[in-house]
């Protein structure tokens, strides 16, 4: 972990493999392509349990993942620009996504069957 002011590294967690780092291949371990949207990727964020991964679009579009999978398990539109950020509520029954339209959307998560 990183001090945000000076950027220094304070802390170093021993025996942690983020979920991101599992997800492209950093670590050894199961590297999924998931292919999904007709632009970059801005954002990406897994669900507090770690079974879902969302993704913000420069298409405009906000995809529920199933990253085992490597299928979409939902897409939701309402942005009229690129989608830059995604955050999951602490219960992950709700999505909050930004964009570059200046708006941030709240988007209740169906239930999902991974």
């Amino acid at each position: 972990m990183w001090d945000g002011a000076t950027f220094e590294e304070v802390r170093t967690l021993k025996d942690y493999t983020p979920p991101l780092a599992l997800l492209a291949g950093i670590y050894p371990a199961t590297q999924a392509r998931l292919d999904g949207h007709t632009a970059g990727v801005r954002g990406l964020v897994f669900s507090p349990d770690g079974k879902v991964l969302a993704s913000a679009g420069e298409d405009h579009l906000v995809k529920l993942w199933d990253p085992a999978a490597g299928r979409v398990l939902t897409t939701f539109e309402g942005h009229t620009k690129m989608a830059v950020r995604v955050a999951f509520s602490p219960d992950g029954k709700r999505l909050a996504s930004s964009s570059w339209d200046h708006t941030v959307r709240v988007w209740d998560v169906p239930p999902l069957k991974p």
